[in-house]
């Protein structure tokens, strides 16, 4: 059997730990890029079981991650119909930044 390096205490110059990011905590980011790029266009349906599939997540990371951006104001959730990318304008992006 291969022998493994033994795992340094001290990281690697210049990069920091992840520990302590949540699954919905990584899930929100990635929404939250495709959101800021435009992949994920104003008024858009954000569908949590086909992102959760692109991600290779369960549907409640994701769903979590997406209160987070709702908890922003970034998406807005309609019962029985799922989370929708908030319509901003110019005054209401001021307010998120």
């Amino acid at each position: 059997m291969p022998r493994q390096a033994p795992i340094s205490p001290d990281p690697e110059p210049g990069f920091l730990p992840v520990a302590g990011e949540t699954l919905p905590e990584l899930a929100s980011a990635q929404i939250y890029r495709a959101i800021i790029e435009g992949r994920q266009p104003p008024g858009s349906h954000v569908p949590e079981a086909a992102v959760a599939r692109a991600m290779g997540l369960s549907r409640g990371p994701v769903r979590e991650g997406l209160r987070l951006l709702e908890r922003k104001g970034l998406v807005v959730f309609h019962a029985r119909r799922g989370f929708f990318v908030r319509n901003l304008t110019t005054e209401g992006l001021d307010d998120l930044f």
